[in-house]
């Protein structure tokens, strides 16, 4: 089933609901081309093989990685070995 709700489609794909975002992507001829060729071959649409190009990408940058956002909320007073006190108050 697929809900459509502005520029936001949630797709129920088995495990639970995956929420994608509706986005328009001009392309010149190559890219489209390659894209277009690349589908055909996998029998995929061009948007998954769009998304399996970005997710190789990420994975590459580390976009998506623990080590990318390590640091962005340090605490002088709480720290990850102190975890039973804060969740359990055990001292």
């Amino acid at each position: 089933m697929t809900l459509e709700f502005c520029d936001v489609i949630f797709y129920d794909v088995g495990g639970g609901d995956v929420i994608m975002h509706r986005t328009q992507v001009l392309l010149d001829e190559r890219h489209y081309a390659f894209l277009k060729k690349k589908s055909e071959e996998e029998n995929k649409s061009i948007s998954q093989v769009l998304r399996e190009i970005l997710d190789k990408y990420a994975r590459r940058s580390k976009v998506y990685s623990l080590s990318s956002i390590a640091g962005i909320a340090e605490d002088t007073e709480c720290y990850g070995r102190d975890h039973d006190k804060w969740l359990y108050g055990k001292r």
